[in-house]
């Protein structure tokens, strides 16, 4: 596939060639037995990689490293000033569902994290994305907190990963899903990373915005922490 004279055009051109290079034709049990390093190669950063990887987003984006001071490995996410504005959690094909499920409250609980951070440093905008690969499903969710207290989150889109050739039709929907979340995930790390500290909105004499008065302590139990090996 050749890309045209815009930059968006030539990042779904090279999107789409890398994922078809790295395709089989068919299946196979081969298939089942793969890493999540090897699916994220494979299958997802062909779709992913060349929109968010971008020296002038307003974010950096950071693949499966440990986070300081922490045990936990973010599969992708996309951090302003050490505050994540994207989580993601990513299972290989074949994952089970008690897999599925607790990688999606990990996520789920990281979103709400990064949303008190935003609040305690910057007092918003107190909405953060959410990434979710399981298998063959892409899915993207936002949460916010527009109700003091009241977490909500709601999802964005979803749609079927490209595993093999007999899909690849699926590639213009993949990269649609992509690009949309990029372009939302853009905004959001452009809105937090020129707010004024809390600090310098306290000493603004203009100011008439309220303090946040409540952000919902993350969870301590022994459960919890189980699950998130802290």
């Amino acid at each position: 596939m050749n890309g045209g004279k815009t930059k968006l055009s030539r990042d779904v051109a090279c999107s789409f060639n890398d994922l078809y290079n790295g395709l089989l034709m068919s299946p196979s049990k081969m298939m089942e037995k793969i890493t999540e390093e090897e699916h994220c190669y494979m299958f997802l950063y062909p779709v992913t990689k060349p929109f968010f990887l971008n020296p002038l987003r307003e974010y950096k984006l950071v693949l499966n490293r440990a986070i300081s001071g922490s045990r936990k490995r973010p599969d992708l996410s996309c951090v302003v000033d050490d505050v994540p504005i994207l989580n993601s959690e990513i299972k290989p094909l074949k994952c089970t569902p008690l897999q599925q499920k607790k990688d999606t409250v990990k996520a789920q609980l990281r979103a709400r994290k990064s949303i008190n951070m935003q609040l305690q440093k910057k007092g918003g905008p107190a909405e953060a994305g959410i990434f979710l690969n399981m298998g063959e499903w892409m899915e993207s969710f936002f949460m916010d907190l527009r109700y003091d207290g009241l977490y909500r989150s709601w999802m964005f889109l979803r749609i079927k990963l490209v595993v093999e050739k007999a899909s690849l039709p699926l590639a213009e929907f993949a990269i649609s899903h992509v690009i949309a979340l990029e372009e939302r995930v853009g905004k959001l790390a452009e809105d937090y990373k020129y707010r004024d500290s809390q600090n310098n909105q306290k000493n603004r004499n203009d100011q008439t915005m309220p303090p946040i008065s409540f952000i919902r302590e993350f969870p301590n139990t022994p459960q919890v922490k189980l699950l998130l090996k802290l």
